[in-house]
């Protein structure tokens, strides 16, 4: 059976800045950490995101347990940084093409991911077969300082409900806010099959201690459970 899945997100536009890059390199060498998730955002420049791409690349050479994906519109982009996948944004799915470029995506032997803020929109990502599904927003969290109240654990356990229904669900990863070990048992209670995290490892004052907590608190999760089964 695998672990549970730690993601780190990183923002493209902090990867070049010391200490981030510093917090990522500690997590990175804990082996704890299974995805490397880099985030572009509107505005950032494409070569902004090859750069940091490339940065992180050249740091998983020596990690070969850790994939390196990228969240942004092009496909291209991801494949041209020499990335394990490609994430889509939920947004996304409604555009025109979008199920043919998941295709050419996992023809180039990419992992495909998308983010679903709803039930209809998990159902609508597991109809392209995709790698996995990162189901937020948990908790209230500075990443979506807009949002008034957010998604929560319930979303989790409303997609796996789907499954009574005969519904195929890839592997859900919760994300937003996740900061304690009860946010990690609720997550996982509730059905996910990892986390995924940005200031909880990266403005960590020991990134190295919080990468291994977060791990703790997972495999903690996973050895109750299967004592209770």
């Amino acid at each position: 059976m695998r672990r549970p899945w730690l993601v780190l997100l990183v923002p493209a536009r902090e990867v070049g800045v010391k200490t981030v890059y510093e917090a990522i390199k500690a997590a990175v060498v804990t082996g704890a950490v299974d995805v490397l998730q880099l985030r572009a955002t509107e505005g950032d420049e494409e070569r902004e995101v090859k750069k940091a791409g490339s940065q992180l690349n050249r740091l998983l050479q020596s990690q070969q347990g850790t994939r390196l994906l990228v969240n942004c519109p092009s496909m291209e982009l991801a494949a041209g940084v020499g990335a394990h996948g490609w994430h889509v944004k939920e947004r996304e799915l409604s555009v025109k093409g979008v199920e043919g470029r998941i295709r050419d995506a996992k023809m180039r032997h990419l992992s495909v991911g998308v983010s679903v803020h709803s039930v209809e929109s998990a159902l609508l990502a597991a109809q392209y077969d995709v790698g996995y599904l990162q189901v937020g927003t948990m908790f209230p969290t500075a990443s979506h300082p807009e949002k008034d109240q957010a998604e929560g654990p319930q979303l989790l356990q409303a997609i796996r409900d789907t499954q009574k229904n005969g519904s195929i669900m890839p592997p859900l990863i919760a994300v937003g806010g996740i900061q304690t070990q009860e946010h990690v048992d609720q997550v996982l209670t509730a059905g996910a099959d990892g986390i995924a995290v940005i200031r909880g490892i990266l403005t960590a004052s020991d990134p190295t201690e919080a990468t291994l907590a977060y791990r703790q608190w997972m495999d903690q999760h996973e050895r109750q459970s299967n004592n209770q089964v």
